[in-house]
């Protein structure tokens, strides 16, 4: 399966840069998620996977791109920040724990009502979803290819990235990625 999810925020509560979704339901959809509490990946393969999801969207914010039928100059780079990365991770996980996949979290916060709780101080905040994508090369492709994704990538008002995916073959995605940007106050 491969679902893909955009979302972008410029300020608490309103929803402003894009919103789109894709799905490929290869897998089996009705695949129940294991009752146990999701493990994180491997701290070294999340590491490397982070790393090279940067490297991946740095080189795509490099040089312009049409998003969709929307052309978009190139932008400067993204720096990788840690709390953003725990708060990906823990939506992520959040996500698998539950079989769900939606930028509506269980509780009804959106990603900029997450960001805000673990004290990042954010100006403006997106987030891209996928579940299925195996590797980094592969979930920054699939963004790559979806307008509203591609959006938040190549979006100039964002600084900052967190990303974080949880593996779990025998959950309903079996795999989720959360990719969060802002921008500090």
């Amino acid at each position: 399966m491969l679902a893909l999810a955009a979302l972008g925020i410029v300020a608490p509560g309103v929803v402003a840069l894009a919103v789109a979704c894709a799905a490929n339901t290869a897998a089996n959809p009705t695949a129940s998620p294991a009752a146990r509490p999701p493990a994180p990946p491997r701290a070294q393969d999340a590491a490397a996977a982070g790393a090279r999801v940067l490297t991946l969207v740095n080189r795509a914010r490099a040089a312009p791109r049409r998003c969709g039928s929307k052309a978009i100059p190139a932008t400067s780079p993204l720096t990788r920040n840690g709390e953003l990365d725990a708060v990906a991770l823990a939506y992520a996980e959040e996500l698998v724990r539950l079989g769900r996949f939606d930028h509506r979290g269980a509780d009804g916060s959106l990603a900029v009502d997450r960001v805000a709780r673990s004290g990042y101080r954010a100006r403006i905040v997106g987030e891209n979803l996928a579940a299925g994508p195996t590797t980094a090369d592969e979930v920054v492709a699939g963004w790559l290819a979806s307008p509203g994704h591609c959006e938040n990538v190549m979006e100039a008002r964002f600084t900052q990235m967190g990303i974080a995916y949880v593996d779990k073959p025998a959950s309903r995605y079996g795999i989720i990625w959360v990719q969060l940007f802002a921008t500090p106050r």
